[in-house]
């Protein structure tokens, strides 16, 4: 999420932030392709993203979430930790 994405929920990734980052780098065909197509580097911006929404709530790195509300669907129910 970003521009106008403003989260209601947060998990701390903290103690897998380096995994995800692995797992990214996993990715080179894309990685390329996104910094080819607009000069960005998805490694990079993934950091920053989740260094900042760890500052929302306190945490070095974060994923934030909301909750999609889409009738007719029940509501959810809280599985994050």
């Amino acid at each position: 999420g970003g521009i106008d994405f403003n989260p209601t929920e947060y998990v701390d990734i903290s103690e897998v932030m380096d995994q995800k980052i692995k797992m990214l780098k996993q990715h080179k065909s894309q990685l390329k392709f996104v910094k080819d197509l607009s000069n960005i580097d998805l490694i990079e911006m993934t950091e920053v993203c989740s260094k900042f929404r760890g500052y929302q709530c306190n945490a070095k790195y974060a994923e934030g979430y909301i909750q999609s509300i889409v009738w007719p669907r029940n509501s959810t129910s809280r599985v994050l930790p």
